[in-house]
C-alpha cells in the first residue's frame, strides 16, 4: 500500500508514540487512560440501538491499537461486529 505523503507524517508520529510507550493510551498519543475510556463510551453512543439479537457493523477507520475493540469486549457488547483499519502496519 502506498501512503500519501501528507499522511506519512501522521503515521510516523503515532508509530513513534507506539515505539516509546507500547500498547497503552500513551502509545496512541492519548494523555490519560480515564479520558480514553470516556472517548470510547461517547463514540459508541452514536450507534443506534439494534433489535434484539441483531448486530451493528462498525468499521473503526484509524483504529490504531484497536483499543475501542478492547473497550467493547470489556463492556460485554456482543451486538457490534467490529472491524479495524489503519494505515500503519505496526498498529495493524
Amino acid at each position: 500500500m502506498t501512503i500519501s505523503p501528507r499522511y506519512r507524517t501522521i503515521v510516523a508520529h503515532y508509530e513513534a508514540c507506539l515505539e516509546r510507550h507500547g500498547d497503552t493510551h500513551l502509545g496512541v498519543d492519548w494523555p490519560n487512560a480515564e479520558d480514553a475510556e470516556v472517548r470510547h463510551r461517547v463514540m459508541l453512543d452514536v450507534l443506534r440501538p439494534s433489535e434484539a439479537g441483531a448486530t451493528v457493523s462498525l468499521l473503526d477507520f484509524g483504529c490504531g491499537a484497536s483499543h475501542l475493540y478492547e473497550h467493547l469486549r470489556r463492556e460485554g457488547r456482543t451486538d457490534v461486529a467490529y472491524a479495524g483499519l489503519d494505515l500503519s502496519p505496526r498498529f495493524v
